[in-house]
């Protein structure tokens, strides 16, 4: 089996493929303009759905940083109990707003918008609302009710709609949980614990039910560029269906909130907490390298080789914490880590084909490079790290570019 079976090049390998083979005879013109239109289409709308959520998710900021200019304005004129009210009013419009704008063709992105910031800001009320009234109120708990009914209402209706709110409401479910115990009069370090307990509990849950999805929905066999493309998500049924994973993602990279919380609150790891950091990069970076090589097919979802270029970053920023911190490393050893961790995913991505492993791999090593030519011999250092840095960039593109390299057999 040729083991390049990563990202491949898109639209632009399906028309020069429709090119070759309409040369080689194995297609007619017309039925190759018909694939060609088709996989046009296809990209354009995946491309639209892309710039979507990015403008739904700017319009979510600037509709937070709107409410608190209104609120300052308004601020003087209420007491706690109607800030919170007013606060919490919004959070609740919003919701509604995006339910309602959710299943609309081409909306979307726009209704997990403003369902993300109304969520966000009820949670926000939710805390203002000490002013109020204090911990352990019976007042604080009615709200608490309350507020933390909304995501466990659309929780199950978010269920087979979408793949963004089932990881939305998950995530922010957490934090739901934990406000929740604390405005109801229990210990901070003691919610803190209840509420890692939940998020062990819910990974262990979402993963044995996205296994079992997998298990159900897998062909028997790799398909050429799941990993990539969701295991091609047409083939079985309703992408939304998958909502186990997509949640399960987002509370892996929620994770480290949690676990620096309880590394530096209750367990009093200090500067070590990092550790504790380590651990879960490793066991995401493992889960991720499972997801793309070994997992059934149906669960290599299109994110997947993007969240591996995010676990090469997160391992950057930990790598210089990490030695630099608690391991009172010298800048050399910090850079030769970094590196280490680009050079290893340029050999991924070179490898298996995955152009998101080969863009954080270089970004890796460029870091390395600026920093240890910094930190050693100041311009004269940096010039040489670069320098070597883009000779050893300039090699890989050349390697990309052989047609041997991208699995497309020695040219004739």
């Amino acid at each position: 089996m040729n083991k390049k079976t990563g990202a491949g090049d898109g639209g632009g390998a399906v028309t020069a493929a429709l090119e070759r083979w309409v040369s080689d005879g194995l297609l007619t013109p017309e039925v190759a303009d018909v694939l060609r239109r088709e996989n046009d289409a296809f990209a354009g709308e995946s491309r639209r759905g892309t710039f979507q959520y990015f403008i739904a998710g700017t319009a979510g900021l600037l509709t937070l940083v709107a409410a608190a200019v209104l609120l300052r304005w308004s601020w003087p004129h209420l007491g706690p109990v109607g800030q919170t009210g007013l606060i919490a009013g919004a959070g609740v419009v919003l919701v509604l707003g995006g339910m309602v704008l959710e299943p609309r063709r081409g909306r979307a992105p726009v209704g997990h918008g403003l369902q993300t910031a109304g969520l966000t800001i009820l949670l926000m009320a939710y805390a203002y609302s000490e002013r109020a009234w204090s911990n352990g109120s019976p007042l604080a708990i009615a709200m608490g009710l309350l507020v933390i009914s909304v995501p466990l209402v659309l929780a199950p209706l978010s269920v087979g709609r979408s793949l963004v709110m089932p990881a939305v409401v998950t995530t922010l479910g957490y934090g739901y949980l934990f406000l929740f115990l604390v405005r109801a009069g229990m210990d901070g370090e003691a919610a803190l614990w209840v509420v890692d307990g939940v998020m062990v509990l819910s990974l262990m849950v979402l993963g044995a039910l996205s296994l079992r999805r997998g298990a159900d929905s897998d062909p028997g066999g790799w398909t050429q560029g799941a990993a990539t493309h969701g295991g091609a998500p047409g083939a079985h049924g309703n992408v939304a269906a998958h909502w186990e994973m997509a949640a399960f993602t987002a509370s892996l990279f929620a994770a480290p909130i949690l676990i620096l919380a309880t590394a530096t609150g209750p367990l009093r790891m200090g500067d070590d907490a990092v550790f504790a950091l380590d651990v879960w990069w490793i066991l995401l970076a493992g889960i991720t390298l499972w997801t793309v090589h070994a997992a059934p097919v149906a669960l290599r979802r299109s994110w997947v080789p993007n969240q591996l270029a995010w676990t090469v970053i997160s391992g950057v920023v930990l790598a210089f914490w990490t030695i630099l911190g608690p391991l009172n490393g010298d800048p050399w050893m910090a850079a030769g880590g970094v590196a280490g961790l680009g050079g290893a995913a340029l050999w991924h991505g070179l490898t298996f084909d995955f152009r998101q492993s080969v863009v954080s791999g270089c970004l890796a090593m460029v870091i390395a490079a600026l920093y240890f030519g910094a930190e050693s011999g100041g311009a004269v250092g940096v010039a040489v790290a670069l320098g070597f840095t883009a000779g050893l960039l300039f090699w890989v593109s050349g390697r990309l570019g052989d047609p041997v390299e991208r699995g497309e057999g020695v040219p004739s």
